[in-house]
């Protein structure tokens, strides 16, 4: 064999050997994936009449602290009750991304419109 031959199976097998690598990270990615999908949150089914409530946030200023309506709940806040961010918006709840707080009354608000007791 001339050392181009060499080459040529080296190259072959390393390929060979790659491509078997991937298939198996692809049946081990598949299966945590089906497991994720198992652990994943039940479907909350909920269908409210009334309209979704208001976000409370307060406003800070020097020694003046003054309650407005915010933008959104926070992630935390429909964690606190058992909702995932696309449960939220399916049921056409306003979310607030940014928001890393996480306030009493807000998740009591949600808690009555869902009719979801505390957990």
């Amino acid at each position: 064999m001339s050392g181009e031959q060499k080459k040529l199976k080296r190259a072959t097998q390393k390929r060979k050997t790659n491509s078997e690598a991937k298939t198996v990270r692809k049946r081990v990615y598949s299966k945590e994936k089906k497991i994720e999908k198992k652990e994943s949150k039940p479907n909350i089914q909920l269908k409210p009449k009334t309209e979704p409530p208001n976000a409370v946030v307060l406003k800070r200023h020097h020694l003046l602290v003054k309650q407005r309506s915010g933008k959104g709940f926070s992630i935390g806040e429909l964690k606190a009750i058992g909702l995932s961010l696309k449960q939220a918006l399916k049921l056409r709840l306003k979310v607030d991304k940014r928001r890393k707080t996480v306030h009493e009354w807000n998740v009591k608000a949600l808690q009555l419109y869902l009719g979801i007791k505390a957990v």
